[in-house]
């Protein structure tokens, strides 16, 4: 034996334990969101900003706040109260802009705050994967890393949209109303409802979280703490709810669908369709979420192979939902509220659940990991290697295939190969004080400074029926009535079509599947 081994043996067992843990417990994770960080900035580029709609409102909310004017829709006449959209991560982007004024050059810089949030996103799940499920650190990291390095997630991550200020939130507001259930401490509780409240200020679904922790705190008949941390959580909204109330001015009836309050589109919805509209709505939901799941696993594989990995996947699903509950219901019950709101909504439901896909990769690994420990002898072990490995592995394939095509890029490229000829011409053949309707229309303030509006309505209904060409005139005739447009820009046929047939409109020019019409009031 050599001197170093005989040093080594000889030691006390703390000594040695001490000597043997030369790796610091902030080593993993922290590298962990170092590279996740490193990757979602790789992965971005300046973009059109305002080809996903709502990229454009939050960066001209942050250009309304760092230049003094408010909580306001520039792009729009007279400059209404932006009632819409929860302030936070405006806020985070207007103090980038505030540092950076410059536009477009500082657009980099607001991609480079989404990166440093997938960063913190990725190291806070590695940290309560450790905490509830006492995984290693190598276990954690892999599943974590899985979760975040990603087609769906490089999307969000490289777009200015706010999923990536909530994903690096979550983690410790589950952590925080996790801890007011378990603890019989008001204080936990009202933490719990401050740290829910100002996460409902990034994305209004964290709404899900709160419901999920006051019904847990309830069942288990701890009432005070309930209505504590319900309490908490209403207070710090308050402030922003009852001036979405109050504030003025408000947007014009044609554009509440996209630009007002949630209460106006969800009221407007029932009056129109009840629950019928209901009702269909949450059957095309489930059947995008079933297609969205799909589009994960069973590229390439076929139909009959793909519909059945697809299915394997979303027994792992359950399964890790099933074992997740026994140590913390919080996580399970909020994703099942989260997704009973998303289902009820009437818009397409991916962004949503790529809001949270990190946490369905864990459950689905987590879920796996059960299925193992389950197995009773060698033959059933190597079927549940093969039961996990499978949709994990057409995971993985669908991953690779994306990141080779920067799929993640696909999406913003299209749309603003589609706008960009628009919102040229409007630059180069309109006054500078033109009001236009136009699809993209916060690109066309960005870009050009000209105030824009959508030429038609967004209603509830048109989510489940098809428009006609009737409610094409009556859309773009409301809207002409509400906003004071001296032009109408679209790529729409039916809006085409319901232009050429409205006297009030003149057909000045055109482009490759566009047209342009000059309004005569």
């Amino acid at each position: 034996m050599s001197l170093a081994e005989n040093s080594v043996a000889g030691m006390p067992a703390p000594a040695l334990a001490a000597h043997a843990r030369v790796r610091p417990a902030w080593l993993v994770p922290a590298l962990v969101g170092v590279l996740a960080a490193a990757v979602a900035w790789w992965a971005s580029a300046p973009y059109i900003v305002g080809v996903f709609h709502d990229d454009g409102v939050y960066l001209l909310l942050a250009k309304a706040i760092a230049t003094g004017r408010g909580f306001e829709y520039l792009q729009l006449p007279g400059s209404p109260a932006a009632t819409h959209y929860p302030p936070l991560y405006p806020l985070a982007l207007a103090a980038v802009w505030r540092i950076l004024p410059g536009f477009p050059e500082n657009i980099p810089a607001m991609l480079a705050l989404n990166a440093v949030c997938i960063g913190i996103a990725a190291l806070g799940l590695h940290q309560l994967l450790r905490r509830w499920f006492g995984w290693r650190d190598e276990t954690a990291a892999l599943t974590v890393l899985a979760a975040f390095l990603n087609v769906p997630i490089l999307t969000l991550a490289t777009a200015l949209m706010s999923e990536p200020l909530f994903l690096a939130c979550l983690p410790p507001v589950l952590l925080a109303a996790q801890g007011a259930l378990d603890r019989d401490d008001r204080r936990a509780a009202l933490v719990a409802g401050v740290a829910i409240g100002a996460l409902m200020l990034v994305r209004t679904h964290a709404l899900a979280l709160l419901g999920a922790a006051v019904c847990l705190l309830l069942a288990r008949r701890h009432w005070r703490r309930a209505a504590l941390l319900g309490a908490a959580a209403v207070l710090v909204q308050l402030p922003w709810l009852v001036w979405s109330r109050l504030a003025a001015p408000v947007v014009a009836d044609p554009l509440q669908g996209t630009y007002g309050a949630y209460a106006w589109f969800f009221e407007e919805g029932w009056r129109a369709g009840g629950i019928t509209l209901l009702a269909a709505t949450v059957r095309t939901n489930l059947h995008e979420l079933w297609l969205l799941l799909g589009d994960r696993v069973w590229g390439g594989l076929g139909r009959v192979a793909g519909i059945g990995v697809a299915l394997l996947l979303v027994g792992l699903l359950m399964l890790g939902a099933w074992r997740a509950a026994r140590r913390t219901p919080l996580l399970v019950l909020f994703l099942v509220m989260y997704f009973a709101i998303v289902v009820v909504l009437s818009c397409a439901p991916y962004r949503y659940a790529w809001g949270v896909w990190p946490l369905l990769v864990a459950l689905a690994v987590l879920g796996g990991e059960e299925l193992l420990r389950r197995a009773p002898g060698r033959p059933w072990q190597l079927a549940a290697i093969v039961m996990t490995g499978l949709p994990l592995a057409a995971i993985a394939r669908t991953e690779m295939v994306g990141m080779r095509s920067a799929a993640w890029a696909q999406p913003a490229h299209n749309a603003s190969r589609a706008i960009a000829p628009l919102i040229e011409w409007i630059r180069r053949n309109t006054p500078a004080d033109a009001t236009v309707l136009v699809e993209g229309g916060e690109i066309a303030t960005l870009f050009t400074g000209r105030r824009a509006a959508p030429p038609a309505p967004f209603t509830a209904m048109e989510y489940i029926v098809p428009l006609t060409a009737a409610d094409h005139r009556r859309g773009l005739a409301s809207m002409l009535d509400a906003v004071p447009a001296q032009y109408v820009v679209t790529l729409h046929p039916g809006i085409q079509a319901a232009a050429r047939g409205l006297s009030t409109l003149r057909l000045v020019d055109s482009l490759p599947g566009a047209q342009m019409f000059e309004v005569r009031r």
